[in-house]
């Protein structure tokens, strides 16, 4: 459904085929240092002006009894059909984005379900609204078959819903017989968003490791969000999940990843941030690039599954995890079009700059 939600804006906004929408100067013409981010706390930042309680929702809230609906699209979610990980937690939202010499991005607090009421939404109204019945070929996008989407109206109006990010990162693991990355496929049972599609690992949504006031400001950090998934998703340790204490950036491997960071061992880009054109979840696209050394000894004990999905294993004759950052393989990945629209703008990126991200 990702081709039909693009075709609704206009193609100076599109990321070529990839799904993905992106405002003017959003997509950086060279990546920069995630460090370089400046982020600016905003916790008092007004209410969205849609919610996904509007009268325009109402046709994709299921009925919770004969004559009334369900107030929000996650409750529905919760009570019919619950993921394995689907906790209303504090999360970061994006309040306003500007680009230039210093990227900044302003930040002030939503929840998870405030996001899922709106993406969740908008998706499933263009899918039933363009789906055939019995076909899984949509017909072409029409605004008129959509008001839920009409009522948000501009996308990149920060102002208009509560847009919580999603940090994207494709993890290149660099050695002397070339590059390669990891693909993880996400499974439906145990997310909410994003499940049967292929994406990058590690990829998480922009949240404090805890509810206490003190991690809302020490985890205002893009770094630090990246590393908590690293932990969750390459080394299958507990998640960090909002209601017990907040992460110790003193202990593995926390520790490890801030060392290799600092030695020039491991590097952290940003490429730029986008949504995702079908669900207008915000992805903020970032490249990890780890000398092979490095990542094989933090990364020792790399799972094979974790709590969202399993680490897509390359090749037929000797199956491996390391997927080629070659481009045979990455021009098959993005033409297939297996991708999460997110998975699939990050690797387009990252090979058109991977002569500077890989230091070439």
């Amino acid at each position: 459904m990702s081709s039909t939600a693009v075709d609704l804006y206009p193609a100076e906004v599109r990321l070529d085929d990839t799904g993905l929408i992106s405002d003017q100067g959003w997509l950086l013409d060279q990546p920069v240092s995630l460090d370089e981010i400046r982020l600016i706390s905003e916790f008092e930042a007004p209410a969205a002006a849609v919610n996904g309680a509007e009268p325009e929702s109402a046709r994709v809230r299921p009925l919770a009894t004969v004559t009334k609906r369900y107030a929000r699209y996650s409750h529905a979610l919760r009570e019919v059909e619950r993921p394995a990980l689907f906790e209303n937690r504090l999360s970061y939202r994006l309040t306003g984005l500007t680009t230039g010499r210093v990227p900044t991005m302003t930040i002030g607090l939503t929840t998870y379900f405030d996001m899922v009421d709106i993406c969740e939404s908008v998706a499933h109204e263009l899918a039933a609204a363009h789906l055939r019945d019995g076909s899984d070929k949509p017909e072409p996008a029409s605004w008129r078959r959509l008001p839920f989407r009409r009522l948000i109206d501009d996308p990149f109006d920060l102002s208009r819903r509560a847009l919580l990010p999603s940090i994207d990162t494709l993890t290149i693991r660099k050695s002397r017989d070339g590059a390669s990355f990891i693909l993880h496929q996400r499974d439906p049972a145990r997310v909410a968003v994003a499940g049967g599609e292929m994406h990058l690992m590690p990829a998480g949504v922009f949240q404090p490791s805890s509810i206490y006031p003190a991690a809302q400001y020490a985890d205002l950090d893009l770094w630090r969000n990246v590393q908590r998934e690293f932990s969750e998703e390459f080394l299958g340790n507990p998640e960090h999940d909002g209601d017990g204490a907040p992460a110790d950036y003193a202990t593995e491997p926390f520790v490890s990843l801030d060392r290799a960071k600092a030695a020039g061992n491991m590097t952290v880009s940003y490429l730029g941030t986008a949504f995702d054109a079908l669900t207008l979840a915000t992805e903020v696209l970032t490249v990890a690039v780890i000398d092979a050394d490095t990542y094989d000894d933090v990364f020792a004990a790399l799972v094979e599954d974790n709590t969202e999905g399993t680490i897509v294993r390359h090749g037929r004759t000797n199956p491996s995890p390391a997927v080629p950052f070659a481009e045979p393989v990455v021009r098959q990945l993005l033409d297939d079009r297996r991708l999460a629209p997110a998975a699939a703008g990050c690797l387009r990126l990252a090979w058109e700059h991977r002569h500077q991200l890989l230091g070439l």
